[in-house]
């Protein structure tokens, strides 16, 4: 760790379950443990700020010096980061399919290096299933090589039959990378040219659009192969269409986008944050559109989706709360001028915490973003002396 900045961050994101894991696996050690005594203090820190102008390593030290050797700290707090790190990988294994492949694959090794191969046959077919569930082509990849090695080595009958199966395979799942590589570039080629022009256009950044809109990859009216090729094709379709301003035709392909997660629910489980993100964007062109039919089914999911640490905590809250916000202001105050005001003040509320919560983690033009519809929301509500405090927090 560089500073005792660092590791305050690393231990102030770790959420409920995760520090409960760290404390268990530590319970296992016996003696003392000066890095847990470090770990307590740090995470009884409170910055009003969490910047690196706001930390004092003074304040730190005077909480520790008679509980700990201050001339050991730099090893105490390298040792704890080490602990840290270690237990949020364990924990990591138990629900990320990347994590468990890379576990399985060092058992399929091991097994290999024991000369267990029944027992590694059985591991590298369930290995390489899960792989392609989950279209970890990468991984895949390195296991049919790791295939084509115990192959030349072991195998006695049929082998060049065998081999050619395997590499024709490995030339199959390469050319699926290429393409999801080839498609994420584009996706990511429409996405930067959105978020600087959708409000500013010039005759540079139109002929790009025009360049992208003849892109071979997105030419084509054919759905390409893979979940996350599919998703990126009609993700930059419907941006394309949303700066060249036919919300009607970009809102189908955002739907599309919906409906392919639906049809991958494992992906949804596997990436609820990516499924967050683009379903926000769906709500937001649902906006434009002043459609709010969809937004309570779509909210309700992304609500029920697991957050499992504090940057998807700070990302769910801010998305999620943004939407609550934008389909209360639209559908229930300007439309229907019904007395909500307590509803206004409860969600302002649950606002102003987030906001203090993972302010770190919340990008600038979404804080005022915040701070300016609620301030509009409570204008509308004829509650000024609220309406006020929002608009004078733009300029804290």
């Amino acid at each position: 760790m560089q500073s005792s900045y660092d590791l305050y961050l690393l231990v102030k994101s770790l959420t409920k379950a995760e520090k409960r894991h760290f404390k268990l696996q530590s319970s296992l050690q016996k003696g003392k443990k000066d890095y847990m005594v470090l770990f307590d203090t740090l995470d009884s820190l409170s910055l009003k700020e969490d910047t690196a102008s706001n930390y004092d390593e003074e304040v730190l030290r005077g909480k520790i010096k008679d509980k700990l050797n201050l001339k050991h700290l730099h090893v105490t707090k390298n040792y704890l980061a080490t602990q840290v790190l270690k237990s949020l990988r364990t924990l990591r294994e138990e629900s990320d399919t990347e994590s468990k492949l890379n576990k399985m694959v060092s058992e399929i090794k091991v097994l290999a290096d024991k000369g267990t191969y029944r027992l590694l046959s059985q591991k590298l077919k369930s290995a390489k299933n899960l792989a392609l569930q989950y279209e970890k082509y990468n991984v895949l990849i390195d296991l049919l090589n790791f295939e084509t090695v115990l192959c030349v080595r072991h195998k006695e009958f049929k082998i060049n039959e065998v081999l050619e199966k395997l590499y024709d395979d490995i030339f199959k799942y390469l050319d699926l990378m290429k393409m999801e590589t080839a498609y994420k570039a584009v996706q990511n080629e429409v996405t930067t040219i959105y978020r600087k022009n959708i409000r500013a256009r010039n005759e540079k950044s139109t002929a790009k659009i025009q360049i992208l809109e003849n892109n071979p990859l997105l030419k084509t009216t054919k759905q390409p192969p893979t979940f996350l090729s599919k998703v990126s094709y009609n993700y930059s379709k419907a941006l394309l269409f949303q700066l060249n301003g036919n919300l009607s035709q970009a809102i189908k392909f955002h739907k599309e986008v919906q409906d392919i997660w639906i049809g991958y629910p494992h992906f949804k489980k596997e990436y609820p944050m990516l499924y967050m993100i683009y379903s926000s964007n769906y709500l937001v062109g649902a906006h434009l559109l002043r459609d709010y039919s969809v937004f309570p089914t779509v909210l309700d999911n992304l609500t029920s989706l697991p957050k499992r640490n504090y940057n998807e905590e700070a990302e769910a809250f801010q998305n999620i709360c943004y939407l609550e916000q934008l389909y209360f202001m639209n559908k229930v105050i300007f439309n229907n001028k019904l007395n909500t005001t307590d509803v206004a003040s409860s969600l302002a509320k649950k606002i102003e915490t987030g906001l203090d919560k993972y302010h770190s983690r919340i990008v600038k033009s979404r804080q005022m973003s915040f701070c300016i519809n609620s301030s509009i929301m409570f204008f509308a509500l004829n509650m000024f002396d609220e309406s006020l405090a929002w608009m004078a927090k733009i300029h804290q």
